[in-house]
Parts: structure tokens; sequence; C-alpha cells
């Protein structure tokens, strides 16, 4: 579930500051990879450093990022669990 809310999140930062894949390909590596992995799925499981590399890129801090609605009212049950 985390994976979804992160890429909610990337989604969301997209939309707020009118992004598009231009953005996204003159983003210095490895922020544009990793993004690209996250939106994928390919990535389903970032971590802490991984989410710090993609705060970084949309010149956030981690937990700027992290700070959003649907991560602050989720409650993780045991499937999340790992």
């Amino acid at each position: 579930m985390y994976s979804k809310l992160i890429i909610l999140r990337v989604m969301e930062i997209f939309h707020q500051r009118n992004l598009g894949d231009g953005w996204l390909k003159s983003c210095p590596e490895p922020a544009a990879s990793t993004i690209k992995d996250i939106l994928s799925g390919k990535c389903k499981d970032p971590d802490i450093f991984t989410l710090h590399k993609i705060a970084s890129a949309f010149h956030l801090t981690l937990a700027e990022f992290m700070d959003f609605p649907e991560m602050n009212e989720y409650v993780p049950d045991e499937e999340d669990e790992v």
C-alpha cells in the first residue's frame, strides 16, 4: 500500500507543479530513474534513502514530501507487514 501512496504523492506533485515528461527527462540521475521505477511499479518498496532522493528532486525535504493527507490518514494493517 505504501508504494501506491508514494505514486499518488509523485503524481500529485506533478499535477500541482504542471510537470510533465520534459521535466522528468531533464531531472538529474539517479532521481529520474528512481521516479520512473516507482511510477512503473518496478520499485514497490522504496526505502528511506530512495524517498529522500525523490523529495530532493522536487526540492522538498523528506518531511514535506511525506506530509500529505492520504499518508497521514493511512492506518497499516497486517497485510502491509513484510
